[in-house]
């Protein structure tokens, strides 16, 4: 899982600069939408997955 979670963030990571790069004259805000809605939702999946706990074996 925790694997996973860290290619989430990396995924996420890609979406932050595709943000910033979607600031640029002639590009349609449609991008900005699209790349915050996609990097949030990674780091919201990576960090349900860090937080989770696997149940103790007995």
């Amino acid at each position: 899982m925790r694997v996973l979670a860290i290619l989430l963030l990396l995924v996420a990571l890609f979406c932050a600069y595709g943000f910033l790069a979607a600031h640029e004259p002639g590009i349609s805000p449609a991008w900005r939408w699209g790349y915050a809605g996609a990097g949030g939702l990674c780091v919201a999946l990576a960090l349900t997955l860090f937080l989770l706990r696997r149940p103790e074996r007995r």
